[in-house]
């Protein structure tokens, strides 16, 4: 009796754990970020889908305890060597996971987004090292934002996050 009370309670911490680690994958905060960015894109100028993608990146610092994530459209025209293996579709923009950093819990977000057939976009003759576009979010263990940058529009980033329902952590660095 004591061997079946052990083994269902075995089994019950394996679930509670699973679904713990599946709750921290599934953060809520990533997609309103990337849907806040792809909205304020398109309210500076309209972005044209048929010539830019989107690319989302994210990396989990050493100590596990924060993660950062970072977007912005590119135009594939000057692209080079960019390492993903599958193409989405999110809102009628073309978007890709850059495998270069951690994508193993960006993929279980993308997984009920529209898959397309794979694609080459790496289409440009040289490196491209300079994106002002780009947002990144810095999380911590409880998905609470706690660094954005580029730091000249922090502001303007926490204030439309906040519209939109993303926390953030009281150790959030101005």
């Amino acid at each position: 009796m004591k061997e079946k009370l052990l083994l269902i309670f075995i089994c019950i911490l394996t679930l509670f754990l699973c679904k713990a680690q599946e709750n921290a994958t599934k953060n809520t905060s990533i997609m309103p970020f990337i849907e806040t960015y792809i909205d304020t894109k398109n309210k500076e100028h309209t972005v044209d889908a048929k010539q830019n993608i989107l690319i989302v990146g994210a990396h989990k610092v050493e100590n596990e305890k924060e993660y950062w994530v970072y977007i912005y459209f590119i135009n594939p025209e000057i692209m080079v060597g960019f390492q993903y293996s599958k193409v989405y579709l999110i809102r009628g923009y073309k978007i890709i996971i850059d495998e270069f950093l951690n994508k193993s819990f960006l993929e279980a977000l993308f997984k009920d987004l529209q898959r397309l057939p794979m694609q080459d976009f790496n289409l440009g003759k040289y490196q491209y090292t300079y994106n002002p576009n780009m947002w990144r979010i810095v999380f911590n263990n409880k998905n609470e934002v706690i660094l954005l940058s580029p730091q000249d529009k922090a502001e303007t980033i926490k204030s439309i996050l906040e519209k939109k329902g993303v926390k953030f952590s009281k150790d959030y660095q101005e």
